[in-house]
């Protein structure tokens, strides 16, 4: 049985490339989940292999810039619904989508599957509380 439930927001692999991408749970399977990704894909994946995760503040991510394949580094300063403002290693600071980032897997992997943040401002929060103690969304699910 998975943990995971339809509309959940995960990271899953998509290529053997080390890094784990925004998606959503669209159908639980006998084998695994369907998931579509934030970019468009979609793919049946291993439960085993998905992540729990809303990217928010603090997470070091890999963007596609402009859509163009090139990744840069950064870490993700704010979140406003699905676009996060993120400090680019090179110093460069600037607005983005969730569908346009990825995450290293063994950092995803490392990240504690008790933390719960805002699926809207990405703010950590307890996972009892109805609502964002920083922006007031209500807890989905």
């Amino acid at each position: 049985m998975t943990a995971f439930r339809i509309g959940d927001e995960v990271l899953a692999p998509w290529l053997d490339d080390g890094f784990v991408y925004p998606a959503v749970v669209v159908e639980l399977k006998p084998a695994g989940l369907h998931v579509a990704y934030l970019d468009g894909d979609e793919a049946d994946v291993p439960s085993g292999a998905v992540l729990p995760g809303v990217f928010g503040p603090g997470v070091t991510v890999s963007v596609n810039w402009k859509g163009r394949r090139t990744y840069y580094a950064g870490v993700i300063a704010q979140r406003v619904g699905a676009a996060l403002f993120v400090h680019f290693d090179d110093g460069a600071r600037e607005w983005t989508t969730v569908a346009q980032c990825r995450v290293r897997a063994d950092a995803a992997a490392s990240l504690r599957p008790s933390e719960v943040v805002c699926d809207f401002c990405g703010a950590r929060r307890p996972d009892v509380e109805p609502a964002c103690g920083q922006c007031g969304a209500q807890r989905r699910g």
